[in-house]
């Protein structure tokens, strides 16, 4: 009861986000295969309405393998690839574009009751741009159904020189049971030019599947 309680009251959330700040939703499945004793496969379609007057939206694919060295360190090796779609041209396609990475994932020792601290760094590239991405994310554990977490991202671009953009994500992770989680979040990026910083807000939600 007490689950099913915390799930009405994230969506009535959820709802009223999405229709007063929101500028973006994003919708995916993520499904995570193990296939050795320290290594998972993890596969996540998603797709994100872009833009409600245009109908223009993205769907990604994204692919990782992640190996599991010890409690604290893990590397990942992937693949994204991301398509844009114009509704109002048929559901044409109008861009396309993909990204290989490497990731470098550390837990921090825990410093305080309950809350642990992650590091992700990440080399992205398409061989056309390189980017560097730093992430620290916070999670609060200790509660029986709920995890909530914030984090922040710095993009940085080899080639340029610059930071051009940034992330803050907040959001909760619930678990359903061992198999199944849904994670809502609250996202704003930041986009950094010479002149102008502009943000979008992102509302999301996902599905987790642990096989």
């Amino acid at each position: 009861m007490k689950l099913l309680q915390n799930i009405l009251t994230v969506v009535i959330v959820f709802t009223s986000i999405q229709n007063t700040i929101a500028q973006e939703i994003n919708t995916s499945i993520k499904l995570k295969i193990p296939v050795f004793e320290k290594t998972t496969i993890i596969v996540e379609p998603e797709y994100t309405q872009n833009d409600f007057q245009t109908y223009q939206g993205t769907f990604s694919y994204n692919t990782d393998i992640r190996f599991k060295h010890s409690k604290r360190f893990q590397t990942e090796i992937g693949s994204s690839f991301k398509s844009k779609i114009d509704s109002n041209k048929d559901n044409e396609f109008i861009s396309d574009n993909g990204f290989l990475h490497f990731d470098i994932i550390y837990s921090f020792p825990n410093t305080l009751n309950d809350v642990k601290f992650q590091y992700r760094y990440r080399y992205q590239t398409n061989f056309e741009k390189r980017y560097i991405r730093s992430k620290l994310e916070c999670t609060q554990k200790g509660y029986e159904y709920i995890e909530p977490y914030a984090s922040a991202e710095v993009y940085y671009s080899i080639m340029e020189e610059t930071i051009p953009k940034t992330k803050i994500k907040m959001g909760l992770k619930q678990s359903i049971n061992k198999k199944f989680t849904i994670e809502e979040f609250f996202e704003i990026d930041t986009k950094i030019k010479r002149q102008s910083i502009t943000n979008s807000y992102c509302l999301g939600l996902s599905l987790g599947i642990q096989l």
